[in-house]
This record gives structure tokens, sequence and C-alpha cells, in this order.
């Protein structure tokens, strides 16, 4: 597992929770004025705000390249569904999706450069206590919702809450923004017009996933920073 790094000293620590919490020798208010930033990764970002948290499943090709989460048409996907949630007043404005925190369920890369292997990862990685407590430690400060989009990332977040029993802020489950999956809301959906674009899939997910959640109340009530 990489170990999280400090953009402005670049100190480097296996823990998370101790990174954010401490000072920075080289913070650009001066020494010890400010907390460490850290680095964004394929896997993660920080981001400016502690509210809200968006898991995925893994980092792609894509996210490695670029060294940061949600990149590609899945990140569009995912800019579109929160500019809705901002218009429906749903939640608060944001500059980009990077003032978010983004993390996934597990922190390797799927796809390989070999295609021959799985796009997924393996659900006894997923379920090891070294990668549940990383997830925790990645969302330990997460005071409003999660927002988990697919399976594997809801079936993570969900035995790493079993296991922790501290967290406050509930989960909310939606389908997984790739493409892949957006397309076949078509096929779910017999009544649905085969001829709509990405954006009328995209408002059935807000409407059927999480807008009829059971936990979408954490997210619609005013909320104190």
């Amino acid at each position: 597992m990489e170990k999280y790094c400090c953009v402005y000293c670049g100190a480097k620590e296996s823990s998370i929770v101790w990174l954010i919490n401490e000072n920075c020798l080289s913070h650009p208010n001066g020494q010890n004025k400010g907390k460490h930033l850290i680095k964004q990764m394929p896997h993660l970002n920080i981001g400016i705000r502690t509210d809200i948290a968006l898991v995925f499943s893994c980092p792609g090709l894509r996210e490695a390249e670029n060294k940061r989460p949600v990149s590609g048409a899945t990140g569009d996907n995912l800019d579109f569904i929160l500019q809705r949630l901002v218009k429906g007043n749903i939640i608060e404005n944001f500059s980009e999706r990077y003032d978010f925190r983004i993390t996934n369920a597990s922190d390797r890369v799927y796809p390989t450069k070999d295609k021959r292997v799985r796009t997924e990862e393996l659900d006894t990685y997923l379920n090891a206590p070294k990668n549940l407590k990383r997830l925790h430690d990645e969302l330990h400060d997460i005071q409003r919702c999660i927002i988990c989009f697919g399976k594997k990332a809801n079936e993570t977040v969900l035995k790493m809450m079993f296991h922790s029993k501290e967290f406050k802020a509930p989960p909310i489950n939606v389908r997984h923004l790739s493409p892949r999956v957006i397309n076949k809301i078509v096929l779910e959906n017999p009544k649905a017009d085969k001829k709509i674009n990405t954006r009328h899939r995209l408002l059935i997910v807000i409407e059927d996933d999480l807008l009829k959640n059971p936990n979408i109340e954490a997210l619609t009530k005013p909320f104190n920073k």
C-alpha cells in the first residue's frame, strides 16, 4: 500500500489520520500554521469538505495515469449528478468534484495493462482487515453521509462500518457511474425510451437511487459546518 504524502513538505506516512491532524512545517501560511495537504492518489482525493464522501469500487488505468480518482467518463457523470443536486438545493454549491472526499473500496488499480485479468477487486482483499482499516481511516472524519457508487463500494463500506461502530454518517447506495453500467438503465426498465441519452439516464439514477434511498434525509437536512 502506497504511503500518504504531503504536497507542501513531502512528509510520508502510512497513517492518513496522523498526517491529516498534524501541522505542516512547510505550510504556505507559515511553519505549523496549517495542516498537511495530502497529495492526490489514483484511489484517493482528500478534498476540502468533510460533510460528504464519495466511494467507488477501485481505480482504473485512467486514474493511474492521472494520479487521481474518478477520471474520464465516470468523472463527467459524477459532475452531472453533483450539479443537479446543487440545483435541487440538496447539497451546497462546490467549485469542482475534488472539493469532496473521494476514495475507493480498493486502493489497487484494475484492470492492469494485462487485459486478461479481472476488472474488479477480489472480495478477499476488500474484506481484509488491512483494507477495511485503510478505508476507515480515509473516511473517519466524514460527518454527513457516505455515497457509495456500486455494489463493491457499498458492501465494503457496510462491512467497515460493522467493524467500526463509530460512524455517524450513514451510507447511501447508488449504482456505479461508469458508462457500462449507466447504459444498462434502458435494459433494466422496459418502460424507458430506448433513445434516451446519458443525461436522462443519470436523472433516473438521481430519482431511483438517491432520492428514494431511506438515508436521503442525511443528505437533504441542513448541515452545520
